[in-house]
């Protein structure tokens, strides 16, 4: 466990599995500026010892689990509550990004919540205190996946390489091209309560567009994020790399129709009912 100061500029000067508070925005980059950086694995209580309370204009969380971030000091840094401390905390996912904490904003563009509040104030120079969650354990490792269908043969696919929301998802061939490669990663939560996913819960975000597998009524499609339980998915190993994958929203299980080998064949939610129409291998690239 440690934590320490350096003098660094950019969002990679924080490690794999770190934590890190930048004295300025823009993770210290504005004006070619090389200024301190607090970086640690760990939770802390208070951090004017370290001489970083109340200074931190930017941050990032690449610790693998939930970080908060309290506006007081010497908590007691239980759980991930809104009523588990009092004052103003930054409930910070993980892989998230704040370039400047004055516009408290996600690096998506999205506006903090925090007690079920849209928070209009600035984070600038308020954060005093960091508590870390620690990673949990996954069925599955972030990464990127080819996903195939274990009936047919054909693989996860978006329809033309299209990279517009509501672009249609269906299965083809395997072609190596980057349509057919999937980003899986833990499911992004934005909620006015305080929701952490499972870790059975995913996004499969394409490579190609950006955007991530949704469901619309019955139908899969690609769509740009919102948060929302029609675009989390939490898979069921079956072994050897095979899982069922099930709609969080709808409880049904992401199905090649009317179980067809062909190219092209529509991917929609269905009841689950066993059939390898219904299973898919993950092959990380």
């Amino acid at each position: 466990m440690t934590v320490k100061i350096i003098k660094a500029s950019g969002a990679d000067a924080c490690p794999e599995g770190w934590w890190a508070l930048y004295d300025d925005t823009d993770f210290n980059t504005r004006g070619g500026g090389w200024g301190r950086v607090l970086i640690g694995d760990q939770s802390l209580p208070d951090l004017k010892p370290l001489g970083f309370s109340d200074r931190a204009s930017s941050l990032v969380n690449r610790t693998g689990g939930y970080a908060v971030f309290y506006e007081n000091a010497e908590e007691s840094g239980k759980g991930m509550s809104a009523d588990s401390q009092p004052g103003k905390s930054l409930n910070v996912p993980p892989g998230e990004q704040v370039s400047d904490l004055s516009r408290a904003e996600l690096s998506s563009g999205a506006k903090w919540y925090a007690g079920g509040t849209v928070l209009s104030d600035s984070w600038s120079d308020q954060i005093s205190q960091v508590v870390v969650d620690a990673p949990a354990e996954r069925v599955l490792a972030p990464g990127v996946y080819t996903v195939t269908n274990v009936g047919s043969g054909k693989v996860l696919d978006v329809a033309d390489s299209s990279t517009a929301n509501g672009a249609n998802i269906h299965q083809w061939e395997s072609n190596g091209t980057d349509t057919q490669k999937w980003r899986i990663g833990p499911a992004k939560v934005f909620r006015t309560e305080w929701y952490q996913p499972d870790t059975s819960e995913y996004s499969l975000t394409s490579v190609a567009s950006g955007k991530l597998l949704d469901v619309s009524g019955a139908n899969a499609q690609q769509w740009e994020i919102t948060y929302r339980t029609n675009q989390h998915w939490c898979l069921s190993p079956l072994g050897d790399g095979v899982f069922i994958i099930s709609s969080l929203i709808s409880g049904k299980v992401l199905d090649v129709a009317d179980g067809s080998t062909a190219n092209g064949a529509n991917i929609q939610q269905w009841e689950h009912n066993g059939t390898d129409a219904q299973k898919w291998r993950f092959t990380a690239l």
